[in-house]
């Protein structure tokens, strides 16, 4: 029984010089098969080794066989010569001699175009031990001028990956050379990228002795300077919850004012309120308070405002609202920034309150009529609309809507909000 690769080299030979007696079965294969070029060689490498070979006199010289392993390899290797054979995720550990041949690395008498080299990578260079040698080496050769080199390209990258591998001396010194020079390097568009991973990388114990140069002049700068320097702040109270940052929350407040109308600085100041002890959060929520209307017509300051009532209890937000927009309602409304705001305090006012913004809004027909011409203004209205409990608070809206819808704008959209309502409420009451 003839094995595959020999039946395709027998009918590859042409039928030259074959006795007589050979004839009837090569009757079959007058026609040889065509083997593609660039595996000829491998084929013949396979049937060579375990057929006889045929002389010019027709005689069969037999050759030494080669085992099947290798015959297999080359037929193997032949299919393989256009494909990607190296496996990344391949083990670089070194095989051992029992492991066997390596199919793809076993190289045949051909041609040479079916075999595929095998890359091997020296297991040394992926040590994780050499690569932080390496860092501390060259870590030790910079020791002393740290705050000039965190200010390079190259010497940002350097230190970043030494805070990374957590070793204790080499953290304390970077702590101790940045220490008199903070401001100019957390200033510094790379040196403020190490002073971040510092400060996500070292204990809270460790921060603590850093707080006292965090002077209120660099908290401001850092805050508005770019978004990268902002994350320095944003760093120290997501890794750190501690009284010992209270400074730097008093710096913030101080400035918060002015900061919830800049574009970094109130991210700064939403990124504090979230991110701080319950005291640290009250005292900048009260240094905001005060200038809560015009933070809410700012373009900035509307966010902050609506963190600001997000973190706060229910009956404070209805003191504090009730105080700050008492006699602004309509004119909140139809502000672009603060109509945002209004419609979420809007939601959360019951009572008194609640009954005292429909009698300024609604009921008044000159602001009504205001509101519900206004692009931004008739969302505030669609909200007290939606969030209406009671059937006579419902009807009271209803009854000062209506006769005006003809003549509003915004009409439809409008009466399409009084509908859902009225069907809301009247399949609660089935």
């Amino acid at each position: 029984m003839l094995r595959r690769g020999e039946r395709l080299t027998m009918m590859a030979v042409p039928a030259l010089n074959v006795p007589q007696s050979n004839v009837a079965t090569q009757s079959a294969c007058t026609h040889p098969f065509q083997v593609p070029q660039q595996c000829r060689s491998a084929w013949e490498l396979t049937t060579s080794d375990s057929s006889p070979s045929l002389s010019a006199q027709g005689a069969a010289t037999p050759k030494p066989a080669v085992s099947n392993t290798t015959n297999a390899a080359a037929s193997a290797g032949c299919y393989r010569s256009h494909r990607y054979t190296h496996n990344p995720y391949a083990s670089t550990a070194p095989r051992s001699d029992n492991d066997g041949a390596d199919p793809v690395s076993v190289s045949g008498s051909g041609d040479g175009n079916c075999e595929a080299p095998r890359h091997v990578y020296n297991s040394a260079a992926l040590d994780s031990g050499n690569l932080s040698n390496g860092l501390v080496e060259r870590f030790r050769a910079i020791v002393g001028e740290l705050p000039r080199a965190a200010c390079t390209s190259a010497g940002r990258n350097l230190l970043v990956s030494v805070l990374r591998l957590h070793h204790v001396e080499m953290t304390r010194t970077v702590v101790d050379e940045f220490r008199p020079v903070l401001p100019a390097v957390a200033l510094d568009s790379n040196g403020c990228h190490v002073v971040r991973a510092l400060v996500e990388f070292i204990p809270t114990g460790l921060m603590a002795t850093l707080v006292p140069h965090f002077t209120p002049s660099l908290v401001r700068d850092l805050a508005v300077s770019s978004p990268y320097t902002r994350r320095v702040l944003q760093s120290v109270f997501e890794r750190h919850k501690s009284d010992a940052l209270t400074p730097i929350v008093e710096a913030i407040a101080q400035d918060s004012q002015l900061l919830a109308q800049r574009q970094q600085g109130c991210i700064t100041i939403i990124r504090t309120i979230e991110n701080t002890l319950p005291h640290q959060q009250r005292f900048i929520i009260s240094r905001l308070l005060p200038a809560l209307p015009a933070l809410t017509m700012n373009c900035y300051g509307n966010y902050v405002v609506q963190c600001v009532l997000h973190h706060m209890d229910p009956e404070a937000v209805t003191v504090v609202v009730c105080q700050a927009f008492a006699g602004h309602w309509v004119a909140l409304s139809c502000n672009k920034f603060a109509s945002n705001v209004v419609e979420k305090v809007v939601r959360v006012l019951e009572g008194p309150a609640r009954r005292a913004l429909i009698a300024e809004t609604v009921c008044d027909p000159v602001n009504l009529r205001r509101l519900m011409n206004d692009c931004f203004g008739n969302f505030v209205l669609q909200a007290i609309i939606d969030s209406s409990t009671s059937e006579v608070d419902f009807r009271t809206i209803s009854q000062c809507i209506r006769p005006l819808l003809p003549t509003s704008s915004h009409g439809r959209r409008i009466e399409s909000k009084l509908q859902c309502v009225m069907a809301r409420a009247g399949a609660v009451g089935e």
